[in-house]
């Protein structure tokens, strides 16, 4: 076909594919994606445990004692002061060098990695029957992090 060529739009042609072909490649691309979206899930998980906070070391973890008017409140729970805090509260810390290159390989930036570790460390260690969930197929990675 030439550039400006006018297409009929009733002409048939006997090699395109039909919609039921085309509706079962969408199916099998949509299960590709979600199974690679499975797999980083868990090379995410085995990076972070991988990665442990080591003594010394930066790392990104929740304090062990929240403190309201300077008082301990010895629940471990912190404070909401900082969310970062918050956020990495009852998962294992990771050492502050592991979203990097973790993120390099995935092509994300050193936040999005890091935001990537956390949201995988949350779902499996706070989040049990979400967890449950995600290993079964039933709900996809990318859903159970907006949950996270």
């Amino acid at each position: 076909m030439t550039a400006g060529a006018i297409i009929d739009p009733h002409e048939v042609d006997d090699n395109a594919p039909t919609p039921s072909d085309l509706i079962a490649e969408i199916c099998a691309a949509k299960a590709a994606e979600n199974a690679a979206g499975l797999r980083m899930f868990h090379l995410a998980i085995a990076w972070a445990h991988a990665h442990p906070e080591t003594p010394g070391d930066q790392s990104w973890k929740a304090p062990r004692a929240s403190y309201v008017t300077g008082e301990p409140m010895g629940d471990g729970a912190p404070s909401t002061g900082d969310l970062d805090e918050v956020q990495w509260f009852g998962i294992p810390p990771i050492a502050w060098s592991a979203a990097a290159p973790f993120a390099a390989a995935n092509a994300m930036s050193t936040a999005g990695g890091k935001a990537f570790l956390r949201d995988c460390l949350v779902i499996r260690h706070r989040m049990p029957r979400v967890y449950a969930k995600v290993v079964a197929g039933k709900v996809a990675v990318w859903r159970a992090r907006r949950i996270a």
